[in-house]
């Protein structure tokens, strides 16, 4: 293997997704459909496709059951695969953030404490999915890229290095500001406990990264009903020269 690698791991899904599908037209916006089913929805192009446990209700409101393979509708793969994903990390103990544009998750189970009461941080992820054309195929291929994230909270609530050093300004002074977020630094391997920069940082990531997919596991259960067979391993580099 390659020393040189891509924090993206591939993803196959052997068999057809299986969903339901509608016009895209005939609802204004999916928060009615998404607030009156349990299911999950998900507009790609003209078409809204929905998928889970109870999509089959929406028949009676003029979705229709069909299946699809995931290079047909590789925008909505992507959707099922982090959906999946996220699933799987909500059952170990993640606390995942789908946001709008970023989709986030932390370890909840096991926050890192700091010296000062009611300060912590939580190590996690920021998850999204890919497809990509392999061009010695010429088919898709699906992957999950996960960056470790950590998320600083100050009683229960989140906040960032600015919101820190405000805060702790305020109550305890300059030099305890400083002396906390050095701590909060060190505690994610950007400095080392010298005060230095950490030229070991990438490598700490990296080992960080490949523990939460190890957590994971090979296999995720999808929404759709599906099973996707995930690599523990990231996709290497090969450089020829």
């Amino acid at each position: 293997m390659s020393d040189i690698v891509i924090n993206i791991f591939p993803v196959t899904i052997s068999n057809p997704l299986k969903l339901f599908e509608d016009e895209r037209k005939k609802y204004q916006s999916l928060k009615e459909l998404r607030e009156n089913y349990s299911c999950s929805f998900y507009a790609d192009g003209e078409k809204v496709y929905a998928y889970g446990k109870t999509a089959s209700e929406l028949t009676k409101i003029g979705f229709r059951a069909l299946t699809k393979s995931p290079a047909e509708i590789p925008k909505t793969t992507c959707r099922i695969i982090l959906e999946g994903f996220c699933n799987k990390l909500s059952l170990i103990g993640y606390k995942v953030e789908f946001r709008k544009f970023m989709t986030q998750a932390f370890d909840v189970k096991n926050p890192i404490l700091l010296s000062l009461e009611g300060l912590r941080l939580l190590k996690g992820c920021v998850i999204r999915t890919i497809y990509l054309k392999d061009i010695l195929t010429n088919s898709l291929v699906f992957g999950i890229i996960l960056d470790l994230k950590f998320k600083i909270e100050y009683k229960g609530g989140s906040c960032s290095y600015r919101d820190i050093r405000n805060i702790i300004s305020l109550s305890y002074g300059e030099s305890k500001a400083r002396e906390v977020i050095r701590e909060i630094r060190v505690k994610t391997e950007d400095l080392t406990p010298s005060g230095k920069i950490n030229t070991r940082a990438s490598k700490f990531r990296y080992e960080n990264i490949l523990n939460i997919m190890k957590q994971i596991g090979s296999k995720i259960e999808l929404p759709d009903g599906n099973e996707a067979i995930i690599s523990l391993q990231p996709i290497p580099i090969i450089i020829e020269v």
